[in-house]
């Protein structure tokens, strides 16, 4: 922020300071919601139950990792902590994806602002 606001003319350094704002709360937003689409999307692919879990419980089960340790809280001892279990590892598996990605997203950006940034000569 403080970069764009010094690099701004005087008079204008209240527009460079909201313009620089609305894009740090914009690219929060859209981070958050394409990252925690990618969780979900990965978890909902990983999410192996078995044949004998309910339909009705299988799509409460398939929404959220809360989803189904609730259903999981439902079922006697084994076959809850199976479930519970496939929804752990599901989900491991989607953040694992999601901060790998996140890691590249930023290496890319440290590098555009490293290339963008430097002194021209």
């Amino acid at each position: 922020n403080d970069l764009i606001i010094s690099s701004a003319p005087p008079a204008k350094a209240g527009s460079a300071s909201a313009v620089s704002e609305m894009a740090y709360e914009v690219g929060a937003l859209l981070g958050t919601a394409v990252l925690g689409g990618i969780v979900t999307a990965a978890y909902r692919a990983h999410l192996e139950l078995p044949a004998w879990v309910s339909p009705e419980a299988r799509n409460a089960a398939e929404q959220t990792l809360a989803g189904a340790l609730q259903v999981a809280q439902t079922l006697p001892g084994e076959q809850a902590e199976i479930v519970a279990t496939a929804a752990r590892t599901a989900f491991e598996s989607g953040v694992s994806l999601t901060s790998g990605l996140s890691a590249l997203i930023m290496v890319a950006a440290a590098a555009v602002a490293l290339i963008g940034l430097r002194p021209r000569r």
